[in-house]
Formats: structure tokens, C-alpha cells, sequence
């Protein structure tokens, strides 16, 4: 994503977004952000922030 207005858009829409890095998957609900590594099926609230280039430049729909 090029952008972190992107990022949240992307989310405020309900899509799911892997890093291309780390594997793990977003996705928000309720406003909050939840978080699984792709191996698990369980997700958890994340405390990413996207506050940086690195942590919304690697992400994909």
C-alpha cells in the first residue's frame, strides 16, 4: 500500500490485508485492529499502528 490513508481505508472497507514481510493477516472490526499469523486460525487485537512507512509500505489486499 502506498499510503497509510490506503491502509485504513482499506480496512474501514472490511478487506483483509497480509504482509508481504511477516505473513500475518489484518483485519478491523468494531474499530479495533485483529491480527493472525496465516498458520493460525485464531485472531487477536493487534497494537500495530501505522504510524511508519515500514508497517503500512509492506502490506497487500
Amino acid at each position: 500500500m502506498q499510503s497509510r490513508e490506503e491502509v485504513l481505508s482499506a480496512l474501514s472497507e472490511g478487506k483483509k490485508l497480509q504482509s508481504n514481510v511477516t505473513g500475518f493477516h489484518y483485519k478491523r472490526v468494531d474499530g479495533k485492529l485483529y491480527s493472525k499469523h496465516s498458520e493460525k486460525s485464531e485472531w487477536k487485537e493487534s497494537e500495530l499502528l501505522f504510524d511508519f512507512p515500514p508497517s503500512w509500505l509492506n502490506l497487500m489486499s
